[in-house]
């Protein structure tokens, strides 16, 4: 029994490990795309708290991010590959947690976007966030 609780915890230190090496990755993209769209700070707040953007930048800023994390390919499409990638970081190991995250990119990846790139990026991120929600699954920014 003691070994099963050990394994827990250090699950649960490896994941909460994954997602701060995402987060901080994802703050350093989000400030270098911050300037590129000229979104505010307030914009990048927006992202991190999972809220739809407030404005045209704040879309671009967040089109940007998908686009350096290779979440959003140049066709404006979910790139499923690397969601999946990036989701296995997060769960590190654990399999409900992968399966949840598995279920939010299988259900976004046909979503229709659009042509234009910032718009395309906050029609995906909405249906991300949606079902990340629905699924319980965190996501980390």
């Amino acid at each position: 029994m003691k070994y099963f609780v050990l394994f827990v915890v250090v699950c649960g230190l490896a994941t909460a490990y994954a997602q701060d090496q995402l987060l901080e990755k994802a703050k350093i993209i989000a400030e270098d795309c911050k300037t590129k769209s000229g979104a505010t700070d307030e914009d990048v707040a927006i992202m991190f708290k999972h809220e739809p953007a407030a404005n045209d930048q704040g879309k671009c800023l967040h089109a940007c991010v998908m686009k350096n994390f290779g979440v959003l390919d140049d066709t404006n499409k979910l790139n499923t590959e690397t969601a999946a990638t990036i989701i296995k970081t997060i769960a590190v190991g654990d399999a409900n947690l992968e399966k949840l995250g598995l279920e939010t990119v299988d259900a976004c990846k046909a979503i229709k976007t659009s042509e234009n790139n910032c718009e395309a990026g906050e029609i995906i991120r909405a249906c991300v966030i949606g079902k990340s929600k629905e699924n319980g699954f965190k996501l980390p920014f």
